[in-house]
């Protein structure tokens, strides 16, 4: 594909920095649009403004080919508690973007969807022929993006690529190994829920790698790809990894909270038909970042 310019939405954020660093490795012409600062040693062209506001999103814009949006509140649980704030970050957001779009005649919009979208399965790993059930208000809002795309290309011909994210590990976001190794390395008990849950645990730079072939591919407009390491790995797996790294680390497991899934774990076959996607085994993202959490103190 004949490449032109590339902004990368909310590009100060955690994927959006390993997205923006591996769109210029590649020698793309990169804009990031962010109402911050982006992160030092950023060669990225910065535009500051707010996904708000028309005249700054569509100035942002302006003369580039595709747009990334990685605008969100991804935390499950702020969002259940805050479920307005879900909606304008995770979804008006995509509205104002996809409509900014529609009038600076942007050709494509790469749109971070999430595995939440799959709600509560039965079997893993989940392809992307699974119908959507989320089980969650950040899910659900993540499906309404994924229709308002669809909406956008029936209507006014705005190509889309769509990546429903599994669990990005990474610089930046640690989750809940990072508050595990936390726990262990200050002597205290792992508490954690829902011992037997399945999760797949990606690399934020594999993760970015994801977009940049999303970016540059002609093949993959309209489709819905998952992005995951594909393979899953048992929460009681993943602190007793933790344990091991931090001798004498206690282990105590309560049950999940209701509304969170049970298993995720990707499906990574068209990702790797589309897009050539070659993640990194889960297990040795956790192992290694688990070592490098270790070997600071937490």
């Amino acid at each position: 594909m004949n490449m032109g310019s590339v902004v990368v939405v909310g590009g100060s954020g955690f994927i959006g920095t390993h997205v923006a660093r591996r769109l210029e490795a590649a020698g793309l012409d990169v804009s990031i649009f962010d109402l911050a600062k982006p992160p030092k040693g950023s060669h990225a062209r910065a535009i500051q403004g707010d996904v708000f506001k028309a005249e700054e999103i569509e100035a942002g814009i302006r003369g580039s080919d595709i747009v990334i949006d990685l605008v969100g509140l991804a935390d499950i649980g702020e969002c259940q508690k805050h479920p307005d704030r879900s909606f304008r970050l995770n979804v008006e957001s995509l509205i104002r973007i996809l409509e900014a779009s529609r009038k600076e005649g942007i050709r494509r919009v790469i749109f971070s969807s999430s595995a939440a979208v799959y709600g509560k399965v039965e079997t893993v790993p989940i392809d992307e022929t699974a119908q959507p059930n989320p089980s969650t208000v950040y899910g659900w809002h993540k499906v309404m993006g994924e229709l308002a795309l669809r909406a956008y290309r029936q209507n006014y011909g705005i190509g889309y690529v769509i990546l429903r994210l599994f669990n990005v590990l990474g610089t930046g976001n640690r989750g809940v190994i990072d508050s595990y190794v936390q726990a262990a390395v200050t002597g205290k008990s792992i508490h954690g829920f829902g011992r037997d849950q399945l999760r797949d645990f990606v690399d934020a730079g594999d993760v970015a790698e994801a977009f940049r072939l999303a970016a540059t591919q002609s093949d993959v407009v309209d489709k819905i790809i998952n992005i995951g390491s594909g393979q899953g790995i048992r929460i009681s797996e993943l602190a007793a990894m933790i344990a091991k790294a931090v001798p004498g680390t206690q282990i105590e497991f309560e049950e999940k909270p209701e509304f969170i899934p049970y298993h995720a774990v990707a499906d990574v076959t068209l990702a790797r038909k589309l897009l050539a996607f070659q993640p990194t085994p889960g297990r040795e993202v956790v192992k290694k970042l688990i070592g490098e959490l270790v070997s600071h103190g937490g």
